[in-house]
């Protein structure tokens, strides 16, 4: 006969089992139902994706805001191919894939609404340059141009959720605005090359200030751009950050974090002026007699998508180098 105490412990050991077992099974469950999810969500995301791409072809645009959406579903696409491999009991590897399915498609939801909602506005972008080429004084008049925080175009500028305008004593920059929270960031400036000085060298400066809560620059870095229209070996961009940077911290979770944006090496210097505001340097360009061209210049955000806010957008300065 079996000792009472040996048929206790294997009874006890059972039941440890049998509550593995459930749990497994329920996480198991879980993952199935997860993954299914997230494979709907591929499936509804593919057509709308298409239609963009086509949109944008048909009006000659750049691909690269819908690039970062597309590269992520076709990482999503892969990862429903390794989930399927998965052993019913191999916990620590669907552990880390149901965490990675989970935020990479409200990954792919956050992007897509941001994304339709920036498709809607871009027709603001193309009314805002030619109001502002329009206004363009006679020709050849200054040395230096500035473009305060009203004539450039803001994403969203004029909703107060996302943007608060204020005025100023200021001489160059009357009118400002503090950027209150945004995941995409897009500000742009223009200007003709007539109405400088001709045959001269000229740089651009996006000129802003810090505000009291100013967030996410740190980690998230921009891009500054400079393109002279009709010169297609002179586009610059530059990446960097607008505040010091420091390391990510928006998760302890090594799989989120591991899916953020990469670190990039500054390329562009904030430098402190001597009014106190700050600067970075966009590009720079010349002038020549008898040449009328578009510069476009700008301040961008539009590929990861983290929230952002608390700088004060001063405006755009073009001075001789």
């Amino acid at each position: 006969m079996v000792p009472a105490p040996v048929v206790l412990q294997a009874v006890g050991a059972l039941g440890k089992l049998l509550s593995i077992v459930m749990k497994i099974k329920e996480e198991t469950t879980i993952f199935k139902r997860t993954l299914e999810g997230f494979q709907l969500t591929l499936i509804a995301l593919t057509p709308v994706v298409n239609d963009m791409e086509r949109l944008n072809h048909d009006l000659g645009r750049s691909r690269d805001e819908v690039e970062p959406l597309i590269t992520k579903m076709v990482y999503g696409t892969n990862l429903v191919c390794n989930c399927s491999k998965i052993q019913w009991f191999n916990c620590v590897s669907r552990r880390r894939y149901l965490a990675e399915l989970k935020f990479l498609q409200e990954w792919l939801l956050t992007h897509l609404s941001t994304l339709e909602m920036a498709h809607s506005v871009r027709d603001k972008i193309e009314t805002k340059r030619d109001q502002r080429l329009n206004e363009d004084g006679e020709v050849g008049t200054v040395s230096i141009l500035v473009l305060p925080a009203p004539d450039l175009y803001l994403a969203w500028g004029d909703t107060d959720w996302y943007w608060t305008w204020t005025h100023t004593t200021h001489p160059s920059f009357p009118e400002v605005a503090e950027l209150r929270s945004v995941c995409w960031l897009e500000i742009r400036g223009w200007i003709k090359t007539s109405s400088l000085h001709s045959n001269q060298s000229y740089e651009a400066y996006f000129v802003f200030s810090k505000g009291s809560k100013t967030f996410g620059f740190d980690k998230q870095a921009v891009e500054v751009s400079l393109k002279v229209v009709g010169e297609d070996d002179d586009d610059q961009k530059q990446t960097g950050y607008l505040e010091p940077k420091t390391s990510p911290n928006r998760t302890s979770d090594a799989v989120e974090t591991s899916l953020l944006m990469p670190e990039v090496e500054p390329m562009f210097e904030v430098k402190i002026r001597e009014d106190g505001l700050r600067e970075v340097k966009l590009g720079e360009f010349s002038t020549h007699a008898e040449e009328d061209k578009e510069v476009q210049m700008g301040v961008h955000e539009t590929k990861d998508l983290w929230w952002k806010g608390g700088i004060i957008v001063q405006g755009i300065e073009i001075r001789p180098k």
